[in-house]
């Protein structure tokens, strides 16, 4: 995920859960907000969204898109 989204251009990702592969994420230098790391595979049962408000521990975090 992590690849496609840099390859997209993706500024980063915001993760409500917890993510595999975090060490070579950090050697990537890609930034990814997450819950933790985990070291067990993931189900993924629903696409994920884009530029689109999240909720992490009761605090809203909102998007910002550059237009550059």
């Amino acid at each position: 995920m992590a690849t496609s989204a840099m390859a997209n251009k993706l500024g980063g990702l915001a993760i409500d859960g917890c993510i595999r592969d975090s060490e070579e994420i950090i050697e990537m230098r890609f930034p990814i907000f997450c819950r933790g790391p985990c070291i067990i595979g993931t189900a993924k049962a629903v696409l994920g969204r884009i530029n689109y408000p999240i909720v992490f521990g009761g605090v809203v975090v909102n998007t910002s898109v550059s237009l550059l």
